[in-house]
């Protein structure tokens, strides 16, 4: 493990539930969910892996963001099996008052790219917090995604 890794705290196994709203107005999808925290690329990133599933099929996912807020702006990525498929998003990232910010769009079937905004709550707490928002192309917002993880204590 590096030292000196900021994020510290959030290093390690996660669980909890993941909410989902497909789009606007949609019957929620909930799953159990984990998350593992880890320093990667001598720990200039941090990398926050999880699985979930829907409608009784696992998936899983990755945001990979830096560990440190730079000068200027900084480049981030976030894959899932289920909402990205087989294409990752590309974000600018932005850390403000103990939130991660990520920020990327996506091709809509019709008309303008969405654009996608994930929060991730980096303050130190004993529980970690995801929110990921749509964003039509008029600029409004709606929670499309929250996780809530809580720290998993596994057995030796």
């Amino acid at each position: 493990m590096i030292s000196n890794v900021p994020f510290q705290h959030l290093l390690g196994n996660w669980s909890g539930t993941k909410q989902v709203w497909p789009f606007p107005g949609a019957d929620e999808i909930r799953s159990d969910s984990t998350a593992h925290v880890s320093p990667i690329a001598q720990g200039q990133f941090i990398a926050l892996s999880y699985t979930w599933e829907v409608e009784g099929q696992p998936q899983d996912g990755m945001i990979v963001f830096p560990s440190q807020s730079g000068e200027t702006t900084t480049k981030s990525v976030w894959l899932d099996s289920w909402h990205t498929k087989n294409d990752m998003m590309h974000c600018e990232a932005a850390l403000e008052k103990g939130i991660v910010s990520l920020k990327g769009s996506y091709p809509a079937p019709e008309g303008p790219d969405w654009g996608w905004r994930i929060e991730i709550d980096v303050d130190p707490a004993p529980s970690l917090a995801i929110h990921m928002f749509n964003i039509t192309p008029e600029g409004q917002e709606a929670l499309a995604v929250l996780i809530q993880y809580e720290r998993r204590v596994d057995a030796p």
